[in-house]
């Protein structure tokens, strides 16, 4: 089964034109174009938006209270946040190291590694999260 027959649940001999007509280099290059045109727009805004003054010597100040009150309370949250992460980690660790779920089709446990699996899982999306 080809890519675009895969995403487009409706493509069959009787459907057969557009998208199902197109080959997955098309499809992905045009997604690839709009995502560069985009980033080509977020660089000129950018660009443009240094270049105007940051205000008053009033707003400066309250801007940068702001900004160290937000740095100290994103700090205190990521330690609170990453001794949950590693508290849930364990959990998981423990409980399916002692007793691995029956999810096979034989009906027989799961290994032992079942806890690393499952730890290494929540650990790697919570990173990502």
């Amino acid at each position: 089964m080809s890519l675009v027959a895969g995403a487009y649940a409706g493509c069959d001999e009787q459907n057969a034109g557009y998208p199902c007509n197109e080959n997955p280099i098309n499809i992905v290059s045009l997604s690839l174009a709009c995502s560069g045109l985009a980033m080509v727009m977020v660089f000129w805004l950018m660009r443009k938006l240094k270049t105007y003054e940051r205000g008053t010597d009033e707003m400066n100040k309250i801007s940068e209270k702001i900004q160290s009150g937000a740095k100290a309370f994103l700090t205190t949250e990521y330690k609170y946040l990453s001794g949950f992460v590693l508290f849930i980690f364990a959990v998981l660790l423990i409980v399916y190291s002692i007793d691995p779920p029956t999810g096979r089709y034989d009906g027989k446990s799961g290994d032992r590694i079942d806890g690393i699996r499952a730890g290494s899982c929540f650990l790697a999306g919570a990173i990502l999260v």
